[in-house]
């Protein structure tokens, strides 16, 4: 997005490209409507791209995808609900679409009448009723879509119009399409391209277990959310919320995924879902990761994020599981839960489970909300999960601590506190060693309110 306006206008500028040589490490630097893409590698490699080409493809790409040029693919498909697309286009929509039914429309390409409408009231100083805007986000949200793989045809079923934006994927786009022009030159590892906060890395990954070296690609995103608001006006009279895909979260997000496109869109999920929904969407069998930033400098990253990316912290990490025991009495609530790990000078490390999310009922976890609860009221709202009955507790703790750097300390305490209302509370604390990796499982029998727990790396 830029310019403020949520549309990207196509200007073609003097376009032209620097090599900066004296090293087997050079830059190929191309401007374009005022942005510049950075292609870093080996020097031989780089005196083999074809320029013009990358000229064409970004521009060719900007082409398509602005819907207010009458001539392109989405212009087209808003105007008439049907189109047929080039494949890369229509792969983006596939995966625009996948993660709108994966995020229930956290994650949405459909919300272009939402952002006009928007626009007018922000930039132009236009009337904004809450009615209509709920009315043009619900269509977003009803709306039919058909998507023909053998045809590569977008079809909108329903009867009302819909307005399609990919505006936050544009860059995504243009870099998948640029990264795989340079694949098919044989791109070496060691490649990297830069544009804006996206980046595409070739790099090789150490043998691990007797497993061969093996070359991986790792496509991100990152968006900075602290320093401005990612929408302006987006907290405006509380009208639209997360559920619609309007991010108003101030947090800083880096998404890593399959490709640049998918990297974009899962950065922009960091800043419509909460920590604890993130975890949800953002796992080892999908591909997807990501690391957020809040604004008491608090980092959260998604299991196997730190190891996707180069950095993990093996050693120190471990996994842990904690049943609850069912009591069978009538109206039984789900116990409220806190997992937390400081060192031994009671000093947080890092925050691994909060269930529950009422004020109220957490301050029955009385350990917890003294020593931190009651100090961060927005680690509840982000973090925080409803309370699950006597579903057991399933954790990962990746080594890293709340300011994302790794763990010095060795000798960490685990704290675990659970309370039920009308029912019991119960704290534990389990000494934790991690000078070397453990050779068996540890297992705590606990009592009351708390049940099994197993920890092992």
């Amino acid at each position: 997005m830029t310019g403020g306006k949520y549309t990207c206008l196509v200007i073609l500028l003097c376009l032209s490209f620097v090599v900066q040589a004296g090293s087997a490490e050079d830059s190929v630097s191309v401007p374009f409507n005022g942005q510049t893409l950075y292609i870093d590698g080996d020097a031989t490699f780089l005196r083999t791209v074809n320029v013009p080409q990358i000229e064409a493809l970004w521009r060719d790409t900007q082409a398509e995808l602005t819907g207010d040029k009458a001539e392109s693919a989405v212009a087209l498909l808003n105007e008439k609900g049907v189109a047929i697309l080039s494949p890369w286009l229509f792969q983006a929509l596939s995966l625009c679409e996948k993660w709108f039914a994966r995020t229930e429309g956290k994650v949405s390409c459909r919300n272009g009448a939402l952002l006009s409408y928007w626009q007018q009231h922000i930039y132009d100083d236009g009337p904004m009723e809450r009615r209509e805007a709920r009315r043009l986000a619900r269509q977003s949200r009803v709306a039919k879509v058909q998507l023909d793989k053998t045809t590569l045809t977008a079809n909108v079923l329903s009867g009302e119009q819909l307005i399609w934006n990919l505006t936050f994927l544009n860059d995504g786009i243009v870099l998948d399409r640029i990264y795989q022009y340079l694949s098919s030159l044989g791109a070496p590892t060691g490649l990297r391209l830069r544009l804006n906060g996206l980046t595409v890395n070739l790099q090789e990954r150490g043998a691990e277990n007797g497993k061969a070296e093996e070359r991986q690609i790792i496509f991100a995103a990152s968006l900075n959310g602290r320093a401005r608001k990612i929408m302006p006006g987006a907290a405006q009279f509380g009208v639209l919320d997360h559920s619609d895909g309007w991010p108003v979260s101030e947090r800083d997000v880096r998404g890593v995924a399959n490709s640049a496109t998918e990297a974009a869109m899962v950065a922009y999920l960091g800043a419509v879902a909460s920590t604890r929904e993130l975890a949800q969407f953002a796992d080892e069998k999908s591909q997807v990761y990501i690391q957020t930033i809040d604004r008491q400098e608090r980092v959260f990253a998604t299991p196997g994020y730190y190891s996707k990316v180069g950095m993990a912290n093996e050693t120190r990490s471990f996994d842990m599981t904690m049943t609850l025991p069912e009591f069978n009495i009538p109206n039984y609530h789900g116990p409220y839960v806190a997992v937390w790990l400081t060192n031994n000078r009671l000093e947080i490390v890092k925050h691994l489970a909060i269930r529950g999310n009422s004020e109220r009922w957490l301050s029955e976890l009385r350990t917890w909300w003294r020593k931190v609860g009651r100090m961060n009221s927005d680690l509840i709202d982000g973090f925080a999960g409803a309370t699950r009955k006597n579903h057991s507790l399933t954790l990962h703790w990746d080594g890293y601590n709340e300011a994302g750097k790794p763990e010095p300390d060795t000798l960490l305490v685990l704290h675990i506190e659970v309370a039920r209302e009308e029912g019991g509370r119960d704290y534990i604390k389990v000494p934790l060693d991690l000078s070397a990796p453990w050779q068996d499982k540890i297992v705590i029998t606990g009592t009351g309110e708390i049940g099994t727990i197993a920890l092992w790396q």
